[in-house]
């Protein structure tokens, strides 16, 4: 990666008709070429120990806000390191000689590498006029300026984007854009105007609008951008790189950060070497992930994983099909819960910390509950489903009701009630819900409900129920 990216950088200079030529002194020790050559330096200093999935502030100035919840968050001064699901936005400033200032944030992102592979992520450098909104593993929002280099030392404003070398292509979303890099592309983005990847060297494909474009080294490709940062249009035609805009481009300096990340951080200061491994945390990667007793998506449901929480991992293991899940601590995970344990599939949330030095952990039996068909009593909600239960005997039952099939104005609610027997797990509109229960639901237009039931078999029942919405109607007083 070294070579490859040094030969490239002297490609840039001598292709632009650039001099290479040692900077004058004075030029050297004053001014925007010492901002940044300064900067990075800091940079390259504090943020080698930048762990996955979390961003590193590099230098002067950012500013940034928490997610809400989010407690005893810090991320002010250089040097400070946060998990990227903590930060809702955050903005670089762009460079300022009469401040001494030009923005400067690592981020290293697992995007869609396995999970087994913690050392190995996207590295992303931004700097100066940079802003980030919806910061997730596997997708963000930015928007820089563009053609505001401050001097000729110093490179636009943007971000660097870097794939592990030999993972092939690696995908993310930019700005709603689906990128597979596998590569090093400098990326800028304006509201209302458009988004431009320059692919320095590798390959790409970049995907809007139900379109795709194949993208070779070497070569730029914008895409429209709406006010909003979304795609306004399908990936335009392939431009050959402008070297201009790759002026001063800091490829060293990431490609350093790099080289400290895969060497375990030892660094001249050993600054990685020095600081003991983080405990292996998760925290899901969105809304509604799934807690099971046991790995595999056939064991039975516990409930959903709680947003924006770190929860320890305490095992791992592969479920039959192998997909890798981790074994959460069950006092912060689902205190409440009457299971033995608590698991969750790896691809379901974000990992902090040495998650790869987490030993195995043996998976929980598979407990049969014993039909009894001498059972006269309705069974209790309680009783329908058992937590630990991964396969049993008798026929499944389920049913799938509604006290009416419409609202309106006046009787704008309805009931949804569903029973099950001899089943695995129970899921309404994807939200785990135990075997017997109901809903009160008030649409405001027509909708379908779906009830999917996960049978002791390894198959699958879905039952659906339409309410319509009606335009009048009479109050009705169960409504």
């Amino acid at each position: 990666m070294i070579n490859r990216l040094k030969l490239f950088t002297l490609f840039v200079l001598l292709l632009a008709g650039l001099s290479i030529a040692p900077v004058n002194a004075h030029a050297q020790q004053s001014g925007c070429p010492v901002i940044v050559q300064n900067a990075l330096a800091l940079t390259e200093q504090i943020c080698s120990v930048t762990g996955r999935n979390q961003v590193c502030y590099g230098n002067i100035n950012i500013t940034s806000q928490p997610q809400p919840n989010v407690q005893n968050f810090v991320f002010n001064a250089p040097g400070d390191i946060t998990n990227i699901t903590d930060i809702q936005n955050m903005t670089l400033s762009r460079l300022d000689e009469a401040t001494n200032v030009w923005g400067v944030a690592l981020m290293r992102l697992q995007a869609n590498l396995p999970g087994t592979l913690p050392g190995q992520n996207v590295s992303i450098l931004a700097f100066g006029d940079v802003q980030f909104q919806d910061i997730s593993s596997q997708a963000f929002i930015f928007q820089s300026g563009i053609g505001d280099a401050p001097c000729a030392g110093a490179p636009q404003s943007g971000i660097l984007v870097q794939t592990p070398e030999g993972a092939g292509l690696v995908n993310m979303t930019v700005n709603g854009v689906n990128v597979a890099l596998g590569s090093t592309a400098f990326m800028q983005a304006q509201p209302s105007q458009q988004m431009t990847i320059n692919l320095i060297n590798g390959q790409g494909l970049i995907g809007a609008q139900g379109q795709v474009a194949s993208l070779p080294g070497g070569n730029s490709l914008s895409v429209p951008m709406t006010s909003n940062l979304q795609p306004g249009g399908a990936p335009g035609s392939i431009q050959p790189l402008d070297f201009n805009t790759l002026q001063g481009l800091p490829l060293d300096t990431l490609n350093n950060l790099d080289m400290m990340s895969t060497a375990g951080g030892q660094s001249t200061s050993q600054q990685q070497q020095q600081q003991p491994a983080q405990p292996c945390t998760v925290r899901a990667n969105r809304d509604g992930v799934l807690l099971h007793v046991g790995p595999g998506v056939n064991r039975g449901v516990l409930g959903t994983m709680p947003n924006n929480t770190d929860i320890p991992v305490i095992g791992k293991n592969n479920a039959n099909d192998g997909s890798l899940w981790y074994r959460l601590d069950k006092s912060v995970a689902a205190p409440g819960s009457a299971a033995n344990e608590v698991w969750v599939a790896a691809e379901n949330v974000t990992t902090m910390g040495a998650c790869d030095q987490v030993g195995d952990a043996d998976a929980p039996p598979i407990i049969v509950r014993p039909s009894q068909p001498q059972q006269t009593e309705e069974p209790s909600p309680s009783a329908t489903e058992d937590p630990n239960a991964g396969s049993g005997m008798g026929e499944p039952f389920i049913s799938f009701t509604s006290n009416r099939d419409f609202v309106n104005a006046n009787r704008p609610c309805v009931r949804i009630m569903w029973s099950t027997e001899n089943i695995e797990s129970v899921f309404f509109e994807g939200r785990g819900v135990v075997g017997n229960s109901e809903e009160r639901v008030c649409p405001t237009k027509t909708t379908t409900y779906t009830l999917l039931v996960n049978l002791r078999d390894g198959t699958q029942q879905t039952r659906t129920i339409t309410i319509r919405y009606e335009s009048i109607g009479t109050p009705d007083p169960y409504g």
